[in-house]
């Protein structure tokens, strides 16, 4: 990786052969590739945070306890990633941010990769609503029932 990258190097194919790869997958068995996994996993705040938050790494999404992958969110930068550059998603939401980006590839795969993330976390927080509505309505109606036999009484 000697030759510098420029951003009018657009095409996945040309870094790759810029950095001296022939294709992706060599470039995701690398050595630098490998490091930098080792450097997301152990420096991130994204890593940090689901440890803190899970005990364990999970999903940045939907925060399913899975297979991991290491998403690229854009390749602008490869071979030269940002910590920033990358999100921990498991198989199902890595598939669903790819079918996003070929739906719409003028939105750019940051995009695609965003809204993905977006809608996961709304269905996570209505799954969470329900769940509190329906712990607070049990206690509605138990203190109901508790009042009803009070006044029988």
């Amino acid at each position: 990786m000697t030759q510098r990258l420029t951003s009018s190097t657009s095409s996945i194919p040309a870094r790759l052969k810029l950095l001296g790869f022939a294709n992706y997958r060599e470039y995701l068995d690398s050595e630098h590739w490998q490091e930098f996994r080792k450097k997301f996993f152990s420096k991130s705040a994204v890593c940090k945070n689901l440890r803190s938050k899970f005990g364990e790494l999970r999903c940045q999404f939907c925060h399913k306890s899975a297979v991991l992958h290491l998403h690229h969110r854009t390749y602008k930068r490869l071979g030269a990633e940002h910590l920033s550059d990358v999100v921990l998603i498991c198989a199902d939401c890595h598939q669903k941010s790819h079918e996003r980006h070929k739906l719409n590839p003028r939105n750019g795969l940051w995009s695609a990769t965003n809204q993905v993330g977006r809608k996961k976390r709304k269905i996570r927080q209505a799954k969470a609503r329900r769940l509190r509505l329906g712990v607070y309505a049990r206690r509605k109606a138990r203190r109901r029932t508790l009042r009803e036999a009070a006044h029988e009484n």
